[in-house]
């Protein structure tokens, strides 16, 4: 290679001791310094070409893209003691074109976890990402084991809520390699503050040790439970009983004079009706149970002229318990702020002389609330606020706080 085909980076040549090379040699240097020079921009000027285009392919892909919207809730919530549950769904972006498939649309999913107290905004935890709409079918949340919460979404999965680590079926292999099972079968699964799933061969029961994932025998006794999700009303009672011999409903003149007239019978249980009728608080007395476990109502009176739309009062998980609320003699109640299809739902504590302790406005539409997650210190409420012209109704989550009446909402929009 001849000194004029010095490659950049290589040391310029050394300087001889005679003057006329010592000359030639410093032209021959101060050459190769300025052809690395102008190598070195061009290099440069490369690169920053590079970035710029880039940068404006970037930014040219993302101005023709429709962009993420906002993700909306996917599947029923779920609550533990701390805390509940989203799944939550996002259009990931795309470029449009005159004939879009709506097929090829990609999906991301999280899971917004937010504080049964209100103390925090709420966490996002990703799940998945690039997945299809078919892919949503059968989606569900199990439940909450104050560790991990369990879904259904293209599989049976969970996610730590500690580490933020998924779980798959190869980590209860693992955490289980004795124990034969397809954890793909989502049929087999269900919930009772743990996870319990059934053998293959239907004949043993197990459930998961939240911290360890190892499958043991049900702490629990294993009741039937039906695999309908439950509904809202399912947890809302026309009375309840603050001892075995009193009666405190919330009745329309109409459901005084017939369901609940002197004479009539009532059992355990007394689900309300979603009626958009004007309703009393009654106290009445009740005589000895039959062997139907059923009670005479021996007397009954409306405790005062207020009236309530569409009142009933709120039960626990059992759907039998009522939520207690500043005492024992205080219960949890729902009405309806207005009248007309945009009422939003209300939550108040009543005692048994019909004292209104404290009552909030949810903001939460009435008639199209979607689930009640009781708790005798909590209860949380999910669904849409009314609909605004213009706008998608947005999804709200809502917790009371059963002894002050204090209320937090989150959107659900994320």
């Amino acid at each position: 290679m001849s000194e004029s085909e010095d490659p950049v980076g290589k040391t310029p040549p050394a300087m001889p001791a005679n003057p006329a090379a010592r000359v030639q040699a410093q032209a021959k240097a101060q050459s190769f310094l300025a052809r690395r020079a102008r190598l070195n921009m061009i290099i440069a000027g490369v690169l920053v070409l590079v970035g710029l285009i880039a940068i404006g392919v970037s930014q040219l892909k993302r101005l023709v893209s429709i962009q993420p919207t906002a993700g909306i809730p996917l599947a029923n919530s779920v609550r533990s003691v701390d805390r509940v549950a989203t799944l939550i769904q996002t259009r990931e972006a795309y470029v449009p074109s005159p004939n879009r498939n709506p097929d090829n649309d990609r999906f991301s999913v999280s899971l917004f976890v937010f504080p049964i107290d209100g103390s925090s905004p709420g966490k996002m935890y990703p799940i998945a990402k690039g997945l299809q709409a078919r892919d949503f079918n059968l989606s569900k949340l199990y439940g909450d084991d104050g560790v991990n919460v369990w879904f259904n979404l293209k599989g049976f999965g969970g996610i730590n809520l500690q580490s933020g680590k998924l779980i798959s079926g190869n980590d209860l292999t693992a955490a289980n390699r004795t124990l034969k099972h397809n954890w793909d079968d989502y049929r087999r699964y269900d919930f009772d503050r743990r996870l319990r799933f059934t053998s293959e061969d239907r004949r043993q029961v197990y459930e998961l040790v939240p911290e360890s994932l190892k499958a043991v025998a049900p702490t629990q006794p294993v009741k039937p439970r039906s695999p309908i999700e439950p509904k809202a009303q399912d947890f809302l009672a026309t009375g309840v009983r603050p001892t075995p011999e009193q009666w405190l409903g919330l009745h329309s003149l109409t459901e005084a004079q017939t369901h609940f007239r002197i004479g009539s019978t009532i059992g355990p249980k007394n689900p309300a009706r979603d009626a958009k009728e004007l309703r009393q608080i009654h106290r009445g007395t009740l005589g000895p149970d039959d062997a139907r476990r059923r009670n005479p109502i021996l007397t009954l009176t409306p405790v005062s002229d207020q009236t309530f739309l569409n009142a009933a009062f709120i039960l626990d998980v059992d759907q039998t318990t009522p939520i207690q609320a500043v005492n024992a003699d205080s219960f949890v109640m729902t009405y309806t702020a207005t009248p007309g299809l945009g009422g939003t739902l209300v939550v108040a504590a009543i005692d048994t002389k019909g004292a209104v302790l404290w009552s909030v406005d949810t903001g939460l539409h009435r008639f199209l609330l979607q689930q009640i997650l009781p708790g005798q210190k909590h209860v949380a409420f999910v669904g849409p606020r009314p609909a605004v012209a213009g706008k998608v109704a947005e999804p709200i989550l809502v917790i009371v706080d059963t002894q002050t009446g204090k209320s937090v909402t989150s959107t659900l929009l994320k």
